[in-house]
């Protein structure tokens, strides 16, 4: 399979956050359409924060940082289900439905 059109989970814990489709590849970023799970609602509210400095490109301020650790403390991890592999550190930018990460 191409690096297009792979399918991707992600996890906080067993719990599914939101599934996503690859869409393309700027190495070492992967590129795709987000779709949230009932269960992302709960962590929205980070991802909004964060993407409010990413807009405004401010990431060195005490205030970024905060914001970006919050999600990272989430644990958050993306799973590959096409390859049917888990990557367990993933840093990842969310604006509605487009997602960019690197694992």
């Amino acid at each position: 399979m191409t690096e297009s059109g792979r399918n991707w989970q992600l996890l906080r814990g067993d719990v599914v956050l939101g599934t996503i489709v690859q869409t393309d590849s700027d190495f070492p970023w992967r590129n795709g359409t987000f779709v949230p799970s009932p269960a992302f609602a709960e962590f929205a509210q980070f991802f909004a924060a964060a993407q409010s400095f990413t807009d405004r490109d401010e990431y060195d301020t005490p205030e970024s940082d905060a914001a970006f650790n919050a999600i990272f403390d989430l644990g958050l991890s993306i799973r590959d289900v096409d390859g049917d592999e888990l990557f367990g550190e993933v840093m990842l930018n969310l604006t509605d439905s487009d997602v960019s990460w690197r694992c």
